[in-house]
């Protein structure tokens, strides 16, 4: 039986059209439903009861290896100082097509650690506004 799993290795994520170099994790883009308890004092056998509210999604985290010559490492620190609500998307590899599209806060970066025996590395997390758009990449 031949596995549907495909390898994550060259899964790229861009701010607008800047790549974002070094990245060696990019989190799951994840969305969650809140649930609105809409129990009262006639709901059956003494169940509570929910309807469903507003969908939300949840912070995106990246770490890659510290390059300040990089435009996209760089607007990173710039956009969480301005406030910048900006465009991102998260492309598949070769192989496994696949767009995410959506806007984000930067919400947190973080440069080190600085340790004697290891590569310096940085941080950041995107906080995602609205809806995420997935498609096919072409």
């Amino acid at each position: 039986m031949t596995s549907t799993a495909k390898a994550a290795f060259g899964t790229t994520l861009k701010k607008g059209t800047t790549a974002i170099a070094k990245l060696t994790s990019i989190g799951a883009v994840g969305v969650t439903r809140e649930m609105i308890d809409a129990t009262s004092h006639d709901s059956a056998d003494g169940y509570k009861e929910y309807i469903p509210g507003l969908i939300d999604t949840a912070e995106l985290p990246i770490e890659g290896i510290l390059n300040k010559a990089d435009d996209g490492q760089t607007a990173l620190l710039t956009d969480l100082e301005a406030g910048t609500c900006d465009s991102y998307t998260i492309e598949g590899p070769t192989g496994n097509a696949f767009k995410y599209d959506f806007s984000a806060y930067v919400t947190a970066y973080n440069a080190g650690p600085f340790n004697y025996d290891g590569k310096i590395t940085f941080s950041a997390s995107l906080k995602i506004s609205g809806k995420v758009s997935c498609t096919a990449a072409t």
